[in-house]
């Protein structure tokens, strides 16, 4: 069993594709307490780095439930920096996402705040996926999804919530489940902010693409800082693809979350 998993009844380990945990600070490699490297806990070794000092998230210096956390400041990404290692997220492959982040509110009443992302929509080609928060002049609070699959007319996926659904400002516990080819659109994406209802707005039926992404995934951002990154700070990271992707194992990484991060 990894250190401190034990105490909450249950190891990701024994299902995550990716796992990023910043409460094991030895998984996080660092000079001060910049972030040069976050390493996966998961099957898939894919670890997470940043080799421009300026672009850094910090490690070391917040906590969540006395947790250490990755602390972003709005210029900060982590990448993943083989494209084609992000490919399941937009090739119809189901996964399950669990996560805990918390979003500051941007002053930019107009800002695309991107928690992760390999799109980018001024790009020819933007096969990938990306999660949001989003605040405009005409929205509050929403959470926006995408799986891109060529081009910004024929996205696969759009998950477009209500307002008032993110509670940005404070940390949340989101948790997802993805089959990008469904043939019924709505259960393309199910996401859920902690215990609340499914929220699962998709109507898009246009196929998957299988081509590899354009792009670096960034964590925190967009690869190229282009578009809104976060400001706040991301505790953990779950991905869970295949025939472990369901509703129960969801249910299970949701829990966990909720009580080792104390939401």
């Amino acid at each position: 069993m990894l250190a401190g998993t034990p105490a909450f009844g249950f190891n990701p380990s024994s299902i995550a594709w990716m796992w990023y945990d910043a409460a094991d600070t030895s998984t996080i490699s660092v000079s001060g307490t910049a972030v040069t490297q976050w390493n996966n806990k998961g099957a898939s070794g894919v670890n997470l780095t940043q080799g421009t000092a300026a672009n850094r998230p910090t490690s070391g210096t917040t906590t969540l439930n006395g947790r250490n956390v990755i602390s972003y400041d709005g210029g900060d990404v982590l990448l993943g920096t083989t494209p084609a290692d992000w490919k399941f997220l937009h090739d119809g492959t189901n996964y399950l996402i669990g996560l805990v982040v918390k979003v500051t509110t941007s002053a930019d009443p107009n800002a695309d705040i991107h928690v992760f992302s390999n799109i980018r929509r001024a790009g020819a080609d933007i096969a990938g996926r990306n999660l949001q928060a989003e605040s405009r002049s005409t929205t509050v609070d929403r959470l926006r999804a995408y799986v891109a699959n060529a081009s910004v007319t024929d996205y696969a996926v759009v998950q477009d919530s209500a307002d008032n659904v993110w509670d940005q400002d404070n940390p949340v516990v989101y948790t997802e489940l993805t089959d990008p080819d469904n043939a019924t659109a709505a259960d393309r994406i199910k996401s859920y902010f902690g215990t609340g209802s499914v929220i699962a707005t998709n109507t898009k039926t246009n196929s998957v693409s299988s081509a590899n992404p354009t792009y670096n995934m960034g964590i925190g951002a967009t690869d190229d800082l282009a578009v809104g990154g976060i400001t706040g700070y991301i505790a953990e990271l779950i991905i869970v693809r295949g025939s472990s992707a369901t509703e129960t194992n969801r249910v299970i990484i949701r829990d966990y979350l909720k009580l080792k991060w104390g939401l």
